[in-house]
């Protein structure tokens, strides 16, 4: 009430000076004017001198205030609450100025907010009230920050005046704020930091505010957090260019702020520019009434001194310390403002006393050069404070200060120095006299003098020198701050602020930024280095790749060159490139440069910073990231847990570090098939993201992409579509329409709604990723080729062949251009033929597949048969049915094909072509053969019944050719058995079997030199004792097992050079080993199981085909592992077991088998009560095999039962009974299930 009391006097004062200033000005210049004056002002001779000062300003400002009388009266409003502007229905007033009313407003349409709405008062709409106006909404719309008020809309009112609409802040001043919560000088400082952000951000804009003041710094509260909010921009000033292309007129003697908060150069009233120091002034002022609460001059008495003293105080006096202001409070005040601070008195003036001291008065200095070049230095040096370290503010000099006191006493000090030089002449006169009459102690005093001269010179050499290295200090600070000044603003412009905005004027500022680099700081190589860094850092987040690597490889060796190899900064070069070349897919070429980038720099920070520190913590997790590009899964994993442990521990449990920690650890285990747990940490970390930065955040969304590829390969589509849309909305608001993550997550939509057949739209999310692609990284990138294939397909499930096939060809162009994997070129080449020969043009589609079959047939690959297909299809259509049939007989099938598990899809067109174009041929051995080897691949491919009609097509054929007794014969029974026991027609195979021994039989007896008709008789026993195994009749299996052995042991003796005979003898031994075991004959077994494994260790030595007979061993291993476990030898069981889950970990990681040996690895240690490390084992085990069930085979459905066994076994041996009991009901659930009566 008393503030309100001063300021109603000062403005009845005022308007009166204007009332006598108007008067005056209608009258002439001279003795009228000077007699009115004298009359009007009697008495009050400052009113006279205000009124002098205004008219002299009056004279000097031209023109300007011809049309504008000076006045503090308040126009009339004509609108009120429940009037409409717009679609804006005004509710209350909330804030008025000088030439503006601010109004708390409802939006209607097209959604329904609450805003506030500021619009020029009426009466008020001259040419420089609406260019401050519109610079206002201009000032506003420039920025984008969570810390300043956004403005929605704009427009006029029906009389014309201009209104904008911003965001409705909900809060209270700043110094309100903080008392009524009793905010500790801590809080406050946190508070105050975002409001240096909040300012600095409008200055990277180029944007004053001119007016920092608690009334326009408001906090509401988000979520229970403090949010401040920069307010009225009203005065704002821009630094570059005009924020309106209206002028903006001052006048000379009118305030641009508020007093209290004013900085010098804005009291002085002159042509000084103003720059942003003004503002960090103001921020000292703000910061100084949140320490004490009073302003550095108190505002009451400034606007009672009148405006000329009020500039000069704000000019000339120095403002006593925020510690000071504490100390010299009465008690009572004192005590209050403590206790909103919740601290005793002398703790808080202790508290004030040093770093915030020096911080305040920097930017309180009078001398703007002194104060911070910027507001986050500003906040850099609060966040120093908070963090204990030295802050970069301290106080002023001696000589400073006694410049300073120079300055302002003048007079007195010339005063001084005249009475000090009569003194000191009068001193040296008598000094002269005294020598004079005491010369015989002049040798011993100019020997005194001259050591004392000495000594001088040294004190001066010594201050010279400390001199010297201030200034060096000093120039190196300079260096330091513009090059940090440099640096925080090319960080200002990186996307993630610009919110999705046109990158074009960014790339442009950053090309001369580089250039400017190049050509100002030759001679200052680590200020260089460190702004190469910066700038490649802003290339790479706006998808300018060259130019990023540019930069980084330059900071790089200048780093090296300056740092030498042990330099924590040249591990952030290190970082810094080998992130960038991981993000230029693909970059097989760079894998193993990066890393070695990512392993120096580890190395780098365990030197200087030790094992536990966050810097290692990064740079373990980089090296997880450069493992996992190159399938070293498991190294991969130990960074990343090394990374994850230190983070848990220096941060505590929720952190964004610890989020991205989690994200990779999850995504390596996914790799390596561990997906339960895998899936387990994603979730974590996209539930702590959300937690620390909202849904909204663009951090986020790598967490959500994360959680949708496991949601992928549980099948559910559904939660992958809206996760992958979720973090397509929030990349696309953050990275704009030009960027590669973008590309990323529009194709990782599509492809979820392909899978659902959602095509249209896949289709149009296709397309735009591939349009973005090819300005970002050019038509012949490998991520273009992609693209292309990913929308040439979705065409092709559309039947939009034409513009498929001119996809298919560009991709085919850039693979051929560049050094591509023969799996990516036979890829491109059959979705080309396919395509070709679904528009029928047959002729063209047979070279394209013709070549992608030489392509396999090199490689000798698994998939040969689908070259096959195509080629033969083609050649079918095409008429060309002899070349088809001599296509299957001159190309075999590799016999690491046959019996492989494969898809399981539906006999393809081609097939049936081929059928039954066969079928219409003539006998003849070329398309017998062709009717075999159809057979066999279809047997592989899962199309029984046209398998099976092929095989008999065949037999039949080559009978009525070459009669029963024909090796080919043979071979087609032997074919025709394995067929009919693998779909359970086990007498039939028994008999079909049985005649191909016995042919076997005749020809190995007719040739007894030829070695491969006693290989092929053991094979067609195999077949044979199969059959029997099968049919549970293992006496009889055994005894034709064993004549098989002794067939492949007979060829091995009599080629003992041949590996092939060896590796049947172990085959068959696992036959003998698996019938043993059936029998009951457990040592048997295990003899045989043991010699086949010493079989393959012998073949693997030294072998090209190592890694084939390894796993074959495995297959040895297992069986024999579970034949102990059932004798109950845990024991001996457990070493094999062990060595048979290392060789499938590393040869079938997501394999069923693997998660088969981990079971009965856990079974083996539950044997022995190693109970803490069986249950893992037990666990996983259970899990990969159920999740994996469709891909086990029925005969190995057993080893799930198994696995639920073991689990209820092992919760009844540790006394959980609960969870025993919810096992064995698996358990029955499980049998019930096989018993078909219900599915599992």
């Amino acid at each position: 009430m008393e503030e309100r009391a001063v300021l109603k006097k000062i403005m009845a004062t005022a308007d009166r000076m204007i009332d006598v200033f108007n008067e005056a000005k209608s009258r002439p210049a001279g003795v009228e004017r000077e007699c009115f004056l004298d009359e009007v002002c009697r008495g009050d001779s400052a009113l006279k001198e205000q009124v002098l000062s205004l008219l002299q300003a009056h004279e000097g400002a031209g023109d300007f205030l011809q049309n504008t009388p000076l006045m503090f009266s308040t126009p009339l409003l004509t609108e009120k609450p429940g009037d409409r502007i717009g679609r804006y229905k005004l509710l209350e007033q909330i804030g008025e100025g000088g030439c503006g009313v601010v109004y708390m407003a409802e939006q209607e349409e097209p959604v329904r907010r609450r805003v506030a709405l500021k619009v020029i008062k009426l009466g008020m709409d001259t040419k420089s009230v609406i260019a401050r106006f519109e610079a206002e909404r201009q000032a506003l719309a420039l920025m984008d920050h969570p810390n300043i008020a956004k403005v929605l809309d704009a427009g006029a009112t029906e009389t014309g005046r201009p209104f904008f609409v911003m965001e409705l802040v909900r809060g209270i001043k700043i110094t309100d704020y903080c008392d009524q919560n009793n905010l500790s000088t801590n809080e406050r400082l946190e508070l105050f930091i975002q409001v240096c952000q909040a300012i600095q951000h409008a200055h990277q804009k180029g944007i004053i505010h001119r007016d920092i003041k608690p009334s326009n710094i408001l906090v509401a509260q988000h979520d229970e957090v403090a949010v401040p909010k920069v307010i009225d921009f009203g005065i704002a000033k821009a630094t570059t260019g005009q924020l309106t292309d209206k002028t903006l007129f001052t006048a000379f003697a009118q305030f641009i702020g508020t007093p209290a908060y004013m900085s010098p150069e804005q009291a002085q009233l002159s042509g000084l520019d103003i720059d942003t120091r003004a503002d960090i002034y103001s921020l000292g002022v703000l910061l100084y009434e949140l320490l004490t609460g009073n302003t550095p001059f108190n505002a009451q008495e400034l606007l009672a001194a009148g405006l000329d003293e009020m500039r000069r105080r704000i000019r000339e006096e120095e403002p006593s310390k925020p510690s000071t202001c504490l100390s010299t409070m009465q008690a009572i005040a004192l005590t209050a403002v403590a206790k909103n601070r919740q601290e005793d008195p002398p703790k808080l003036i202790h508290s004030i006393r040093g770093d915030l001291d020096w911080l305040v008065m920097k930017c309180l200095e009078k001398d703007r050069t002194r104060r911070y070049e910027t507001a986050n230095a500003l906040a850099m040096d609060l966040q120093r404070h908070l963090n204990n370290e030295p802050v970069v503010a301290c106080p002023p000099s001696n000589l400073y200060r006694f410049q300073k006191l120079v300055r302002r006493n003048k007079f007195a000090v010339a005063s001084f120095a005249a009475v000090s030089m009569a003194l000191i002449i009068g001193l040296g006169l008598s000094t002269w006299l005294f020598v004079r009459e005491r010369a015989a102690l002049k040798v011993a005093a100019e020997n005194e003098s001259r050591a004392e001269q000495q000594a001088q010179q040294a004190e001066l050499s010594r201050q010279q020198a400390e001199a010297n290295e201030k200034k060096a200090t000093a120039e190196a600070v300079k260096s330091q701050q513009v090059a940090q000044f440099l640096k925080e603003m090319l960080e200002g412009v990186k996307p993630v602020v610009a919110m999705g905005r046109d990158t074009t004027m960014l790339r442009e500022i950053l090309d001369k930024t580089s250039e400017r680099i190049d050509k100002d700081l030759k001679d200052q190589p680590d200020v260089e280095a460190e702004l190469r860094n910066t700038l490649g850092g802003v290339y790479s987040v706006i998808g300018q790749y060259p130019s990023a690597k540019a930069n980084y490889q330059k900071a790089l060796a200048m780093r090296r060159k300056l740092l030498g190899n042990e330099h924590p900064e040249l591990a952030t070069s290190l970082e810094s490139l080998g992130l960038l070349l991981r993000s230029g897919r693909p970059y097989t070429e760079d894998k193993q440069l990066v890393l070695q980038l990512f392993t120096e720099a580890l190395a780098i920070r365990r030197k200087v910073f030790g094992n536990e520190s966050a810097e290692v913590a990064k740079a373990l997790h980089l090296l997880g990231l450069a493992f996992e590009d190159q399938r070293k899964l498991k190294e991969s994993e130990s960074n990343y847990r090394e990374a994850l442990a230190i983070r848990e521990r220096l941060l505590g449990p929720e952190h964004e570090d610890i989020v991205r920690s989690l994200d990779g650890l999850s995504y390596t285990l996914k790799l390596q098939g561990k997906l339960v747990e895998g899936e387990s940490l994603a979730r974590q970390a996209l539930a702590m993201g959300i937690k620390l930065f909202g849904t909204n955040s663009y951090r986020v969304s790598a967490s959500m992409m994360n959680v949708a590829g496991f949601s992928m390969g549980n099948g559910n589509l559904a939660e992958a579509e809206t996760l992958r849309r979720d973090a397509l909305a929030l990349r696309r608001k953050t990275h704009g329409n030009e960027h590669l993550e973008l590309v990323v997550s529009l194709n990782l939509l599509a492809d979820v709604l392909q899978r659902q057949n959602k095509k249209a739209e896949a289709e149009s999310l296709y397309r735009e990723a591939l349009a973005m692609r090819r300005p970002l990284q050019g038509d012949g990138h490998a991520d273009v080729a992609n693209s292309l294939k990913w929308l040439g397909d979705i065409l092709f499930e559309q039947g939009k062949l034409t513009e498929a096939e001119e996809l298919y060809r560009e991709r085919l162009k850039n693979l051929r251009a560049r050094e591509v994997s023969a799996g990516d070129l036979k890829n491109a080449l059959d979705l080309l033929a396919k395509t070709l020969l679904a528009l029928g043009k047959f002729t063209e589609a047979e070279p394209f597949a013709r070549e992608s079959l030489a392509i396999r047939q090199k490689n000798n690959s698994p998939d040969i048969i689908d070259s096959l297909s195509l080629l033969a299809e083609i050649l079918c259509a095409g008429g060309k049915l002899e070349q088809a049939a001599l296509l299957l007989k001159t190309v075999k099938t590799p016999m690491s094909a046959v019996g492989d598990e494969r898809d399981g899809r539906p006999v393809g067109r081609e097939h049936l072509m081929l059928i039954q174009k066969l079928s219409m041929s003539a006998d003849s051995e070329t398309v017998a053969n062709a009717f075999h080897e159809l057979g066999k691949g279809l047997s592989a491919g899962g199309a029984r019944i046209e398998a099976e009609s092929a095989l008999r097509n065949g037999m039949a054929m080559r009978k009525r050719l070459f009669g029963d007794e024909h090796l080919d014969v043979a071979e087609s029974l032997k074919e025709l058995s394995y067929f009919l026991r693998e779909q359970g027609k086990l007498l039939e195979a028994e008999t079909t079997a049985r005649d191909a021994v016995k042919v076997f039989e005749k020809l190995a007896a007719k040739n007894p030199t030829e070695s491969h008709y006693r290989v092929r008789l053991g094979h067609s026993h195999w077949q044979l004792g199969l059959a029997l195994q099968a049919a549970a009749r293992h006496a009889e299996a055994r005894k034709v097992f064993l004549e098989a052995l002794q067939s492949f042991e007979k060829a091995a003796h009599d080629f003992p050079a041949d590996p092939f005979f060896r590796q049947e003898q172990a085959y068959t031994h696992r036959y003998l080993g698996g019938v043993a075991g059936a029998l009951g004959q457990m040592d048997d077994a295990a003899r045989h199981y043991n010699s086949a494994i010493s079989l393959y260790a012998e073949l693997a030595a030294g072998s090209p085909k190592r890694t084939f007979y390894i796993s074959e061993q495995a297959a040895s291993l297992a069986p024999l592992t579970h034949i102990l476990l059932v004798a109950h030898k845990f024991i001996e069981a457990e070493p094999i077991a062990r060595e048979c889950l290392t060789i499938r970990e590393d040869a079938l990681p997501g394999n069923w088998l693997t998660f088969n040996a981990r079971s009965m690895l856990g079974a083996s240690l539950l044997g022995q009560e190693k109970y803490a490390e069986a249950e893992p084992l037990l666990l996983s085990g259970y899990e990969g095999m159920k999740q994996r069930e469709s891909a086990i085979p029925a005969i190995g459905k057993i080893r799930i039962k198994e696995a639920i066994e073991r689990l209820a076994q092992f919760y009844q041996a540790t006394s959980h009974s609960d969870k025993a009991a919810e096992w064995k009901a698996k358990l029955a659930e499980f049998d019930d299930a096989k018993a078909g009566h219900k599915a599992p």
